[in-house]
C-alpha cells in the first residue's frame, strides 16, 4: 500500500509543478506517458451519448461494411479504442495491455475484475476500452462481463441490449451461451448485467453457480474483464475478486483521497483478492464535451 500512496503523492506533485497532467510512475514500473491525453470517466448510463446510424438506402451502401459502420455508430464515443478518435489515449490502453501481458508470460486465460473506490473514476469505460485493445491481439478471444448490478452501463456503452444477461444465468433462467452478445469489435463479446430489479447481488455472486460460471468463462476466453461496483459501496467487488485471477483498481487523481484508497486496498486484501495493479487517471479537462480527464499510470504490486 505504501507504493500506491507514494505514486499518488508523486503524481499530484508532478501535476502541480507542470500545471497539467502527471502520470504516476512507481519504482519498478514502466509507464507510457501522454501529457494532456484525455480519458473518459464513468457516467450515468442514461446520459451515455450515441451517434445516429447512417441510412441503409444510401446508393453506395455496402451490406457488410454498412452493417459494421452502423454497429460502431451505436457505440458510445467514450469507447475511444473502437472509434479511434484519440490515438494517444488508445496507446495508453495498449500500454496497459502490455503490462498485463508481461504479468502473464505463459498466456494463460485470465479473469480480471475492474473496480474503483467510488463512482465516477472510470472503471466501466476502462473495462470497455481495455476489452477492445485486448481483442486486437491475434488469437485472443475476449469477454467484457457486467457484474455491476446496481449501476450497469456496459450494454449501453456498446449499443447493445441490457437483458437477458448475467442475472438470468445466475438465476438458472438462461444458459450462458444464450446471453452472449457480439460487439462491433472483432473477437470481443459482452454479457450484460441483465434484469437486476429486486435481486440480491451478493447472494447471487456468492453462489456455487457463480463459481461454476466463472470457471466456464475462463475455459472459453483468453481474457474476461468483469466490471464491478465501486468497492466503497458494496461487497460485490471483493466477492468477484475471489472468483477472479486478479483485480485492477481505477483511481481518479484529485477525486479519491489517499486514506480512502488505503482503506479500499486493505479491504480487498482482507477479502484475499489478488490486487494486481492500479490504473491512475488525472486532472479533468473542463473543455471536453464528455468531461474527459487525462493521463494513465500503472502500478504493479507484483514487481
Amino acid at each position: 500500500m505504501g507504493r500506491i500512496a507514494d505514486a499518488l503523492k508523486k503524481a499530484e506533485q508532478e501535476r502541480a509543478s507542470a500545471g497539467g497532467v502527471a502520470v504516476a510512475e512507481p519504482v519498478g514500473t514502466t509507464v507510457a506517458e501522454a501529457d494532456g491525453a484525455p480519458a473518459p470517466f464513468d457516467v450515468d448510463p442514461t446520459q451515455i451519448e450515441t451517434t445516429p446510424s447512417r441510412n441503409d438506402d444510401s446508393p453506395t451502401w455496402d451490406p457488410a461494411g454498412s452493417r459494421r459502420a452502423e454497429q460502431i455508430a451505436k457505440v458510445s464515443p467514450l469507447v475511444v479504442a473502437l472509434h479511434g478518435q484519440d490515438s494517444i489515449l488508445i496507446e495508453q490502453y495498449r500500454a496497459l495491455r502490455t503490462r498485463l501481458a508481461s504479468q502473464n508470460p505463459r498466456a494463460r486465460s485470465r479473469v480480471l475484475a475492474i473496480t474503483s473506490s467510488v463512482a465516477g473514476e472510470g472503471k466501466s469505460v476502462t473495462a470497455a476500452n481495455l476489452g477492445v485493445v485486448l481483442a486486437e491481439v491475434k488469437h485472443h478471444r475476449v469477454l467484457v462481463l457486467d457484474a455491476d448490478f446496481r449501476r450497469s452501463s456496459l450494454a449501453k456503452l456498446f449499443g447493445l441490449v441490457s437483458e437477458p444477461g448475467l442475472t438470468e444465468v445466475l438465476q438458472g433462467k438462461f444458459a450462458l451461451e444464450n446471453v452472449v452478445q457480439r460487439t462491433p469489435a472483432d473477437n470481443l463479446e459482452l454479457i450484460s448485467a441483465g434484469n437486476t430489479r429486486g435481486i440480491k447481488p451478493a447472494e447471487l455472486l456468492s453462489s456455487k453457480c457463480a463459481a461454476a460460471i466463472f470457471d466456464d468463462l475462463r475455459d472459453r476466453y483468453s481474457y474476461v474483464l468483469v466490471d464491478t461496483p465501486p468497492s466503497s459501496d458494496v461487497a460485490d467487488a471483493g466477492i468477484v475478486g475471489q472468483l477472479a485471477d486478479g483485480v485492477l483498481m481505477v483511481i481518479r487523481m484529485g477525486k479519491t483521497s489517499q486514506p480512502m484508497v488505503k482503506q479500499i486496498v486493505q479491504s480487498l486484501q482482507a477479502s484475499q483478492v489478488n490486487l494486481i495493479g492500479c490504473v491512475l487517471t488525472g486532472s479533468q479537462d473542463a473543455n471536453s464535451p464528455y468531461n474527459y480527464y487525462g493521463g494513465y499510470g500503472y502500478h504493479d504490486d507484483e514487481s
